[in-house]
């Protein structure tokens, strides 16, 4: 019997092979850092320009009357970096989640080549960021309250089977 040498499938520390494999771990710690600093008084106030929005303008919509609505406006500024790079982190993390728990499951089920994997993975990733877009894309048009969304259904006959397709128009009006 020979000794079996231990096979070390764990690159070294903060190598690029390690920084790879590990990216989305290591940038969620650095976003705990901030969501952490917003726990102490003592933290809070750098923690909140890395979270939310600064250079608030309010802008009183109907002055003078009795029932008064806010409108919130934002200019930009040099803080605003600060909140870029956080809401950058952010997505790294939302990216490793849907290729770890969505992508990485659905390759696995289906067995693709080495090329199809990858191309899964791009058309994958590409879909996920063109989804949030429209949606978020939606939810600014119907918060101006000039959009009205129709929903829909179509039908396409495929080599495959029957699929359905849920589309939604958004008709502007100005």
């Amino acid at each position: 019997m020979g000794i079996r040498k231990k096979s070390n499938k764990n690159p070294p520390v903060l190598s690029h092979e390690f920084i790879i494999q590990n990216h989305a771990d290591i940038v969620s710690c650095v976003a705990m850092v901030f969501l952490l600093g917003l726990m102490f008084e003592i933290t809070s106030q750098v923690a909140v320009l890395f979270i939310t929005v600064q250079y608030n303008v309010t802008i009183s919509a109907n002055e003078g009357l009795p029932e008064e609505s806010v409108v919130n406006h934002f200019h930009h500024g040099l803080k605003d970096v600060a909140t870029v790079f956080f809401y950058t982190l952010v997505a790294i993390i939302i990216h490793a989640i849907i290729q770890e728990y969505v992508l990485d499951k659905i390759n696995r089920k289906m067995h693709f080549s080495k090329t199809k994997h990858s191309k899964f993975n791009e058309s994958g990733q590409l879909s996920a960021v063109y989804l949030f877009s429209f949606g978020w894309g939606t939810s600014i048009l119907m918060s101006v309250g000039r959009c009205v969304c129709v929903w829909g259904t179509s039908i396409v006959i495929s080599g495959h089977g029957l699929n359905c397709l849920f589309t939604c128009v958004c008709v502007c009006v100005c």
